[in-house]
């Protein structure tokens, strides 16, 4: 099969629409939901992850445990987690609130509690 010009064009841009659609229906499986509170608890464990509370802690959250929040670094690079825990460092240590983003609709993180994805 032979391609001129035109039909290089149109398939060019169906995969590009293909592929944007794509994007747009796994961006839409995480971070649906702003919360903001005072850091009640921070702690990193093996593996780089970040485990935290806030003072108005979700009671729940679909099938992920609710009791903290959980940021992933096989989620994100060096520089978000640096980024993310400085923030949470200092409003846990001037008790200020907080706001993160996160995902109300029980897409768990890999320790199955609630998978944040923007915190400040």
């Amino acid at each position: 099969m032979r391609f001129n010009k035109d039909s290089r064009k149109h398939w060019a841009a169906l995969f590009v629409a293909a592929f944007g659609l794509s994007i747009m229906s796994t961006a839409g499986a995480g971070y649906n939901a702003n919360l903001t509170g005072t850091v009640t608890y921070l702690s990193q464990y093996e593996g780089g992850i970040f485990m935290f509370e806030l003072g108005n802690q979700p009671a729940s959250n679909g099938i992920c445990n609710a009791t903290q929040f959980e940021i992933d670094p096989a989620n994100n690079t060096d520089a978000v987690m640096a980024r993310m825990y400085a923030r949470l460092v200092a409003a846990y240590y001037t008790q200020q609130p907080i706001g993160i983003g996160y995902d109300n609709s029980g897409s768990c993180g890999t320790n199955g509690y609630i998978h944040v994805y923007v915190v400040g």
